[in-house]
């Protein structure tokens, strides 16, 4: 019974140390597997910019594109192969000087540098033509989006447009759809996109989220060229189809909210401000669990060195080219002249053919234009200053009021015991128009824009452009003069 006893301790010992071991083992095998095993929680990281309209240069309210990327890449830990997207929502190349006269190469090249991943096609994409579009976008190292643009020759999205992008993530497909406003029409050059149908917004969602999903998109994203406050029915056709992030753009503002886990955003233009958004996403149980986002300041001391390269390429290239002739003139057109007044404020309308008035400052008026060969430097010295067009809607009575400044110039009217529009039809101190101005005038005490329209349209256009677009388009030369099409008429009593 001794030995039987010793053999039972023995082998009981035996057994309970076999089994710990056997124990120990599965955890550390447990462990192990653990260690190779995917993340099943993964971040995506969206850095979202809008209505940058090519002011990649630094100037008094941001660090420019250079200092953008200085901020994204030690700020956000942005690499290109992590696990971030890097949106655009359009408007991206019409607008600064550097950009405008190489028309939106300049800006091309930077947002190539800078990396990213697709721009939403807005309005002004079409302000050079469809031409000038299609070869930015064939440029660019990334696809310009939008769902509901249809040639109505082919009955197709337009070949150098894409309705979505697809990027996979960490192992999961994310989708990102473009939708651009359907008021293009009306704010850019009308021939530009006479072809160019723009469809309902939830219409083309419809057809295209479910497309995205039989794709195996698992997170999907919007990048809309549509105001924030247009995007109320859309935001709820989001929620029902699933999306998570809608990106807002062309009305500049700043704005921000998440929703039933459906971020929406806008982030201000030029580059003076960035979207950071976060979405979490459950590998295991396939949902987005947590939605973020937070628009920050593009305030650094520091930039980018290939950044900052590029642009002084095109600074020299623009000041070499400034002295490219434009047009010719047999008449001098002197700085104060009724001429120099009309040739600039109908420019405007010339290019922004759904104003009914424009209203600039003689005072903004530098230089005249001599006789003889015209030049974008010429253009330059006429208008210097770096002002952009406001675009606004005002009732007949309020153009009155703001139009009492002696200094105030215009187009589209002429006042003779009253205001009355050029083109013969009647001016209702009751109707609403739509006026240009600049942004100079727009903020200034001196004059009552802000009091009458609270949350003005700022187009991003040089109010230099519109000028040098009217002259080149008059195709002038000395046998055909640029001053017979200009009106030398005073408009004021």
């Amino acid at each position: 019974m001794g030995n039987l006893t010793g053999f039972y301790r023995n082998g009981m010992t035996s057994l309970v140390i076999s089994l710990l071991v056997l124990i120990v083992s599965a955890c550390g095998g447990d462990e192990d597997n653990n260690v190779n095993q995917p993340t099943q929680n993964v971040e995506i990281t969206v850095l979202y910019t809008n209505d940058e309209h090519g002011w990649i240069d630094k100037n008094w309210d941001n660090a420019g594109a250079s200092g953008l990327l200085d901020l994204w890449k030690n700020q956000e830990g942005y690499k290109p192969e992590g696990n971030f997207i890097v949106i655009s929502g359009g408007d991206s190349f019409s607008g600064q000087s550097i950009s405008t006269f190489s028309e939106g190469e300049s800006a091309i090249e930077v947002m190539n540098e800078i990396g990213y991943d697709l721009s939403t096609v807005g309005n002004h994409e079409f302000d050079f033509g469809q031409n000038i579009f299609e070869e930015r976008a064939e440029q660019a190292n990334f696809p310009y989006i939008s769902c509901n643009i249809i040639d109505e020759t082919t009955g197709e999205i337009p070949s150098y447009i894409s309705p979505y992008v697809m990027k996979e993530i960490a192992g999961v497909k994310v989708a990102i759809i473009g939708l651009t406003t359907v008021k293009t029409p009306l704010e850019t050059r009308k021939e530009y996109v006479d072809n160019l149908k723009f469809t309902d917004y939830n219409e083309a969602l419809d057809k295209w989220v479910p497309k995205v999903k039989s794709l195996g998109a698992k997170v999907i994203l919007l990048s809309c060229h549509v105001p924030n406050f247009e995007l109320n029915e859309v935001k709820a056709k989001a929620q029902e189809l699933g999306v998570s992030f809608i990106g807002a753009a062309h009305s500049h503002q700043t704005f921000s909210e998440v929703t039933n886990k459906v971020a929406m955003v806008e982030a201000n233009c030029f580059y003076n401000k960035y979207a950071v958004a976060k979405i979490s996403y459950d590998k295991t149980n396939n949902v987005v669990t947590n939605v973020t986002v937070e628009i920050k300041p593009n305030k650094t001391d520091n930039s980018d060195d290939k950044v900052d390269a590029i642009i002084e390429k095109w600074k020299k290239k623009m000041e070499s080219e400034l002295g490219t002739v434009i047009g010719y003139t047999d008449t001098e057109i002197y700085r104060y002249s009724g001429a120099m007044q009309n040739l600039v404020c109908d420019s405007w309308l010339y290019y922004f053919p759904n104003a009914d008035i424009s209203v600039s400052n003689i005072g903004g008026l530098r230089a005249s234009i001599p006789q003889g060969e015209i030049t974008n430097a010429s253009v330059m010295d006429v208008l210097p200053f770096d002002n952009i067009i406001y675009e606004l809607e005002l009732t007949g009575s309020a153009i009155e009021d703001c139009l009492t400044p002696e200094d105030a110039i215009y187009g589209g009217v002429y006042e003779d015991s009253g205001l009355h529009f050029i083109s013969g039809r009647e001016f209702h101190p009751d109707s609403t128009y739509v006026v240009l101005t600049s942004n100079y005038m727009y903020t200034s005490d001196n004059y009552k824009f802000n009091q009458y329209d609270t949350e003005p349209y700022n187009t991003g256009i040089n109010w230099r452009v519109p000028v040098a677009k009217w002259i080149q388009d008059m195709n002038s030369n000395p046998s055909n003069s640029l001053f017979q099409y200009v009106d030398t008429l005073s408009r004021r009593q």
